[in-house]
């Protein structure tokens, strides 16, 4: 059965952060990874999840480093052989959802529409009744090859907003492990779904998608901490790096003597 590894990265919102991690403890799925990084998160995110979901894996940075950068570190942190991001305001519906993500996986595609979310409180969306849904397909490819090649996965999400319009998710990751410490690529690709002009007069336009290349290496110092050095290439010539200090909690916690 392969591994499946969930990836949340989450900056002060705790409460949206334990909804998404309590929908994910209960899959039924029995080889599941979860891992939560917490981003510099200064409302006790990482304490609250800790006592009340000692199933989740806990990450924390020294600071907010972004979402790209503190994405990278959990993947180079994961250890399956699918990889699934979820933002931290998402939940799974159902506790099979991820056996029916794997199985579609496998096959190539899968359609999930989610419930409309709770009203805002905001007189004119409330007298408009707007519903929102989204819907969208997945496909996903994890190879692992023998001998000198690294191991490379695919995950592909093109989704629909009844509201929006659509929206993309691409991520490409290769992965080399050698003894204590590991070299790592990602290329990520996210199209929002929103519009330039929307509501206003003149053509809607869709907002050019996120594209950011990283290339790495993390380095295993010991059980509970790992340093990570990476260089991003984004777009609009954008650039970023750096070398973070991530402490795993979890493994800290299980050293100690009680």
């Amino acid at each position: 059965m392969p591994k499946v590894s969930i990836i949340c990265v989450s900056y002060n919102r705790r409460d949206l952060l334990l909804k998404c991690l309590r929908s994910c403890v209960i899959q039924d799925y029995s080889d599941l990874e979860i891992l939560a990084l917490i981003n510099g998160s200064e409302d006790g995110s990482a304490a609250t999840v800790r006592n009340e979901l000692p199933q989740v894996r806990i990450l924390e940075t020294h600071r907010n480093l972004g979402f790209f950068p503190a994405l990278n570190i959990a993947i180079a942190n994961t250890g399956g052989d699918y990889l699934m991001m979820m933002d931290d305001d998402a939940y799974f519906l159902d506790p099979d959802a991820i056996s029916k993500l794997l199985s579609a996986s496998l096959s190539g595609s899968n359609r999930i529409q989610l419930d409309p979310p709770n009203s805002t409180g905001n007189s004119q969306a409330s007298a408009t009744n707007t519903r929102q849904e989204d819907s969208s397909i997945t496909a996903s490819v994890s190879v692992t090859p023998n001998g000198m090649w690294p191991t490379m996965n695919f995950t592909h999400t093109q989704g629909r907003n009844n509201l929006t319009g659509g929206n993309a998710y691409t991520l490409f990751n290769v992965t080399k492990e050698f003894d204590g410490w590991r070299l790592f690529g990602n290329f990520t690709r996210i199209q929002n779904g929103q519009f330039f002009n929307a509501g206003t007069t003149g053509p809607e336009a869709l907002i050019p998608p996120s594209v950011n290349v990283t290339l790495g290496a993390m380095l295993k110092l010991n059980d509970s901490n790992t340093l990570q050095a990476s260089q991003s290439f984004g777009s609009g010539g954008s650039l970023g790096g750096g070398a973070t200090l991530a402490s795993d909690r979890a493994a800290k916690d299980k050293s100690e003597p009680s």
